[in-house]
């Protein structure tokens, strides 16, 4: 695990973190804090009820959670790592949390186009750990360390000594991790080959204690044929440094137990017998008995055969399914209720890791009971066969009971002996393994209830009594599961006895020093639980009455900014409706006025033209009344005399329209004929093909507009461009009258553009490129087709060069005198370098991504290479990452490697000349670390 340290630290959204010491960046920094805060007391309410029952339940909660920002995935990583080192007891369920978790990836806002996942973030937490092992860092704040120095220091030194103890607590933590992780393919062998040369050559206490941890549970999966020279050499070096001595006696024990394990693994051969009727049993020496005989031995022989198949699946998650499924099997005669006590013990022995879980179903089979055949009306139950059977192992532990037959044994002893001697030693062997695979089984039937405390105490003086390497080990055993729950204040002179007794064992050194090493460690184990201040009742009542105090008082705050609430928001409520009222109020009355107005004036209306009915009513009246009606019509003029005054009239207008229309007619003639004087026929030709040019000028304007009306609608179809609505949209681009190579170009241009401005949606518009709508576009007398015309556009954009112009900018910006417009064209010139960096970065996401549509050859991905390789300029270096993060693994194949080696060298060249800045360093180091993956 060498290579650049990566530090990553919490800002003040995410949860506080141990190991973290980098400064908050800005781009770390989210919008809305408050909605990130709940997020992580969310995730932690989570990881605290986390286990293997409800483990699939609680992730799609976790899926379901806004991890959508790099802060928020880096909170999400610090909470779950510093969760597993704090509880390693589930480290094995925060492992499968992370491997479930580690393809979740989000956007970086330093780096457009650029993404960061859960994995990356996580194996860099766990390697800035392991690199502390060993380290002498300072973990209080120098001053104190300056004042514990001192005599009148005031700072007690124990509080270093606790940091210290924690520091190395975590670090032993995380090394667990790491083995989890390894379990589940999230850390490379190659990481873990590496880990163990570095814990060998610090060569600390808490190296050596690490590399324990490590080996112990992955040693037997890194123990494979091809890395048997190297493990050899790991445990050369271990047995020198316990042959040495230059270590501690606890250390030095559990180096031993390594050379130890290794040992067993590579040479004990497991030997069972199996019974005709009941499964193997090495401890069972009860002869079959009349009564244990079935009736049935094939349905006996099935029943065993599905027991044995439950046990072998038989988890945490699945347990209460597959008890069903016991409670269903015909367990219903003395012979098959052994056998079953046989298969779960037999089980539990072999399988140390999961005795916990099949310690539980015992507790669940503890009542089942059968009739006995011998003595008729009397029951036999499981936890009576099952205590029996664990009694009759434990009673066999220390002692030289012969495992062989005894026939075998004479013949071992003769000189001329046919059977290896080594077939002993591995019984015994195999035999030790089960007696501490008996004293774990009882450990966790004691955390039951299905054993007593009784029962384990005079199991403790058995094994302190026969004082063997074998009981002590088991002792070992015993205390570390349920000395806790044993060392209670009732049995305090007990205990305090059987310690003093084991302290005087180390003491004389009179076993071997594994087991020295292993005692060892419990008398240090109790010392911290001695330690542990314990609280009378007394002070937790009071404790308990400070607290229902504060919350009295919390309630009674709450309470009163409750009501001064109320009454704010009755006060601001009631002005708020009187306010309104007398809107409303003047509202009605303004159109009351309006519409009164409007009334009066209608009424006054139709009140004078009711007046003026009336009067004419009168008036006709009154003429229809009239007496005299001769003399009225005398009085008119005479109605024929007006007839003829009005027909010479009519006569003269007509003659006066008649002149004067022959007047302007003549005019008319006379102006034309001039008009026309000077013009040609061909003039007139002239004139017709220059109205017809004006015609065509109008044609071309209106083909224009519907072409930029086209660009217009392409450019919302690129912005609400989505993966659920891609072909829908596309559907309304292969409606596009797209007639002309201008038209291509345009089109292109737009794809490219967006491409570039948006490079997260790239993957998108590389995806519309490849439709069939535009790869297949034929467009009559155009020379190219769309790819190529596409390709081209990349090529251009990716050539482009922007130094010439920096450069002037940067004369420019030095030859300014006054300090407001140097300060102007320095934002120009640094926005002209973001702009040219960002359109680099959106070309090469965007050339990545035609890349996997095989719209672009290998062969021009290898020639961008090269030329960023050569450039290697920042900008240049961070596209590069840029592009083996999206498309590396897609150019690693066997008849690329060679070529892949060189670009690998020569960024490893870069990387190692230091001249880039520290952010471009770290990428490509991540460049060089992913490929590890790759491989």
């Amino acid at each position: 695990m060498s290579g650049t340290k990566t530090t990553y630290t919490q800002d003040s959204q995410t949860p506080s973190s141990s190991f973290s010491r980098r400064p908050p960046d800005k781009q770390d920094m989210h919008p809305d804090p408050l909605k990130t805060q709940e997020l992580y007391a969310q995730m932690e309410d989570i990881l605290e009820s986390l286990t293997q029952n409800n483990f699939q339940q609680l992730m799609k909660n976790v899926n379901d959670l806004r991890i959508n920002t790099e802060a928020r995935l880096r909170g999400a990583v610090d909470c779950i790592y510093d969760r597993a080192i704090r509880d390693p007891s589930n480290t094995v369920v925060y492992a499968n949390m992370c491997r479930s978790l580690m393809t979740l990836k989000v956007p970086t806002f330093h780096k457009p186009g650029v993404t960061v996942n859960f994995r990356k973030l996580l194996l860099h937490r766990v390697r800035a750990a392991f690199e502390n092992i060993g380290e002498e860092h300072e973990i209080l704040p120098q001053k104190k360390m300056n004042a514990i120095a001192k005599e009148d220091s005031q700072i007690p030194r124990d509080e270093l000594d606790e940091a210290k103890i924690e520091r190395h607590r975590q670090s032993l933590g995380n090394i667990r991790l790491m083995c989890e992780l390894y379990k589940l393919k999230m850390v490379t062998e190659s990481i873990m080959h590496d880990s163990i040369v570095r814990l060998l050559k610090i060569n600390s206490e808490d190296s050596l204690e690490g590399l324990c941890i490590l080996l112990t549970y992955t040693g037997k999966d890194l123990d494979l044929e091809k890395a048997k020279p190297r493990m050899d050499q790991y445990y050369r070096q271990i047995e020198k440094i316990v042959k040495n001595g230059t270590t501690s006696p606890r250390i030095i024990g559990r180096l031993q137990d390594l050379l130890d394990l290794r040992k067993n693994m590579s040479d004990t051969k497991t030997t069972y017998t199996q019974d005709s009727q009941t499964p193997s049993a090495s401890f069972s020496r009860r002869p079959p008995e009349k009564q244990d005989m079935d009736l049935d031995p094939l349905k006996t022989q099935e029943l065993y055969a599905q027991i044995e198949d439950i046990l072998e699946s038989l988890t945490q998650n699945n347990f209460r399914q597959l008890m069903k499924n016991v409670n269903d099997l015909p367990i219903n005669t003395e012979a098959r209720l052994r056998g079953t006590v046989d298969c779960i013990y037999d089980r539990a022995i072999r399988d140390p890791s999961k005795t916990v879980v099949y310690a539980n179903m015992c507790r669940i089979l503890m009542t089942l009971k059968v009739p006995t055949i011998d003595k008729p009306g009397v029951t036999v139950n499981f936890r009576k066969l099952f205590l029996n059977r664990v009694e009759t192992a434990f009673e066999n532990i220390g002692e030289d009971h012969e495992i062989l037959p005894h026939k075998e044994m004479n013949a071992i002893a003769k000189e001329d002996s046919q059977i290896p001697r080594d077939e002993l030693d591995e019984a015994k062997i195999e035999r030790h393994r089960q007696s501490l695979g008996n004293i774990r089984l009882m450990c966790e039937l004691y955390k039951l209830k299905m054993l007593t405390e009784c029962i384990m105490h005079d199991s403790i003086v058995r094994l302190l009594k026969r004082n063997s390497e074998d009981s002590l080990e088991g002792l070992c055993i015993l205390l570390t599961y349920s000395g806790k729950d044993l060392d209670l204040e009732k049995a305090k002179p007990r205990m305090d006895h059987y310690y003093s007794q084991i302290a005087e064992i180390v003491k004389n050194g009179t076993t071997s020093p594994r087991i020295i090493g292993r005692l060892q460690d419990l008398l240090d184990l109790r010392k911290k639980r001695v330690h542990v201040p314990i609280k009378t009742c007394q002070q937790r009542i009071q404790e308990r009455e400070e607290e229902l105090q504060k919350q009295r008082q919390e309630v009674e705050s709450i309470k009163s900014l409750s009501q001064a609430i109320v009454e704010d928001s009755e006060g601001f409520f009631t002005k708020l409706i009187e306010t309104r009222c007398s809107e409303v109020r003047e509202l009605i009355q303004a159109k009351e006025l309006e519409m009164v107005s409007e009334a009066q004036g209608l009424i006054k209306t139709l009140e004078q033209e009711l007046d003026e009915l009336r009067r004419a009513e009168t008036e006709g009246t009154d003429l229809l009344h009239l007496n005299d009606k001769p003399h009225f019509l005398q009085d008119l003029p005479s109605i024929t005399e007006a007839f003829k005054e009005v027909r010479t009239y009519a006569s003269e207008m007509q003659q006066q329209f008649e002149d004067s229309s022959k007047l302007q007619i003549m005019e008319f003639t006379e102006s034309v004929n001039e008009s026309l004087e000077p013009y040609t026929i061909s003039d007139l030709l002239t004139s017709r093909q220059a109205v017809e040019e004006r015609d065509l000028e109008d044609f071309l304007d209106l083909e224009t507009i519907e072409t930029e009306g086209m660009y217009e609608q392409m450019d919302d179809i690129l912005y609400r461009l989505t993966p659920k609505n891609f072909h829908q949209l596309m559907k309304v681009v292969s409606a596009f009258h797209i007639d002309t190579e201008d038209k291509v170009k345009g089109i292109i241009d737009l794809i490219y553009k967006s491409a570039i401005e948006t490079p997260t949606s790239a993957e998108l518009y590389a995806m519309a490129c490849h439709h069939q709508q535009l790869m297949g576009l034929k467009v009559p007398g155009m020379s190219v087709n769309f790819r190529k015309l596409l390709l081209n556009r990349c090529q251009r954009g990716f050539e482009q060069d922007n130094s010439k112009i920096l450069r002037e900018m940067q004369k420019k910006m030095e030859a300014s005198i006054e300090e407001e417009e140097c300060n102007l064209l320095r934002e120009e010139l640094e926005e002209t370098k973001a702009k040219a960096r960002r359109e680099l970065i959106g070309n090469i996401t965007f050339v990545c991504q035609l890349f996997k549509l095989k719209m672009i050859s290998e062969s021009i991905i290898h020639s961008c290479i090269g030329k960023l390789l050569k450039d290697a300029d920042d900008d240049s270096l961070e596209a590069l990452c840029t592009l083996f993060f999206i498309i590396g693994k897609d150019l690693e194949y066997d008849k690329n490697q060679a070529i892949m080696d060189e670009h690998y060298r020569q960024i490893q060249l870069i990387n190692n000349r230091g001249e880039t800045s520290h952010r471009i360093g770290y990428m490509l180091t991540d460049v060089i670390d992913s490929r590890g993956l790759y491989l």
